[in-house]
């Protein structure tokens, strides 16, 4: 029972810890133009060391080992709309929003998330059972009881699950930081309606307290830190880079 309390905590609440499905498709073998936008975003930004990174194919963005996965919806996109000279303004703005979820996957490789996610899940997998062993072994020798024992193992269970969130929350607001400080203008602006876009899609309901609806958004996704913080962040870092390019 208290194996099973562990993991089904440990697990719902560190979803990105846990392998996703990483299709070993490259880009650049199947959407020369997606790929060029990647050289391209290479070239601009140094400092993401994206030429030292596969750009690959998935159902979702990702970062993992040494590879940046996007889904093959925005690798269409980004390839059949990069070479045409004629882009829209909602085109261009679905572009810089890749641009600003690059540079977000690409710190994850950078800092060796994945590895240190993969390590520390582990970790703590190996501690639950060990806690609950101890704890059974307790039991049966009389030193505490069944209900004793089941409290203390889904506290040990719940104090693992606190301390991952936090470490997880906080590789999260990295990578943002990470493309908050590096991003372009237009591309940060994008980032900030993606962070938007994601509160908006909770249905928050205005008349319920601050409180409430920080409860709800940290619920909704346990693993990385409430959109309205994000896009506070952004919109922060925003100021202090453009503030003044915006008043000339």
């Amino acid at each position: 029972m208290l194996k099973k309390t562990f993991l089904t905590m440990a697990f719902i609440c560190l979803p990105h810890l846990i392998s996703t499905q990483s299709l070993n498709n490259l880009v650049k073998e199947s959407y020369p133009h997606a790929y060029q936008w990647y050289l391209d975003m290479s070239e601009k930004y140094p400092d993401a060391k994206l030429s030292s990174i596969e750009f690959c194919i998935s159902d979702h963005h990702h970062a993992k080992n040494n590879s940046i996965y996007f889904p093959l919806s925005s690798i269409e996109l980004i390839d059949q709309s990069y070479k045409s000279d004629n882009k829209s303004d909602i085109v261009l703005a679905q572009l810089a929003q890749e641009e600003y979820l690059l540079l977000h996957e690409s710190c994850h490789i950078l800092g060796g998330d994945y590895e240190k996610g993969e390590f520390l899940k582990k970790t703590v997998i190996a501690s639950g059972l060990i806690a609950q062993l101890t704890l059974l072994i307790k039991n049966f020798s009389g030193v505490i009881d069944f209900k004793e024992a089941t409290l203390k193992g889904v506290a040990t269970a719940a104090a693992l699950s606190a301390g991952i969130i936090s470490y997880a929350q906080s590789q999260e607001k990295n990578a943002d930081n990470f493309a908050n400080t590096q991003a372009d203008k237009k591309a940060l602006e994008a980032g900030i309606d993606w962070h938007k876009k994601n509160k908006e899609e909770l249905n928050l309901d205005q008349s319920s307290s601050d409180l409430k609806n920080a409860i709800i958004e940290q619920s909704y996704d346990l693993a990385h830190p409430r959109p309205t913080e994000r896009q506070k962040d952004a919109e922060k870092t925003y100021d202090q880079r453009f503030s003044k390019i915006d008043q000339e």
